[in-house]
């Protein structure tokens, strides 16, 4: 019996593998691409698992309503205009102050 962790993969390479041994296969089927198959299995297995977690993950992300994401958005583009507003000021500002001490225009 394989270990705990492996049990999936067991199953699955139960499925795909042993019937070629089966059906009168197992001396084409050699040791190397045995483990190339499990080494396949084991790939897609971690990313079926990362899928799973991430769905798990996002299914406890407590989400913003309309009402929330609609005051966010418009304070977020609010404050963006002040400091595009702000940056602005200053680059008119230190222009005018090059022009007129630097190049004394």
């Amino acid at each position: 019996m394989p270990a705990r962790g492996v049990e999936p993969l067991f199953r699955v390479y139960e499925s795909l593998v042993l019937p070629l041994n089966y059906a009168g296969l197992n001396n084409k089927l050699t040791l190397t691409q045995t483990s190339y198959i499990l080494n396949i299995m084991s790939v897609f297995s971690s990313i079926i698992e990362y899928f799973k977690a991430s769905k798990t993950e996002l299914n406890q992300v407590n989400w913003p309503n309309r009402k929330e994401t609609i005051k966010y958005t418009i304070l977020i583009i609010a404050i963006s205009l002040a400091v595009s507003a702000f940056l602005g000021s200053l680059d008119y500002l230190f222009q005018n102050l090059i022009n007129k001490f630097i190049v004394g225009t």
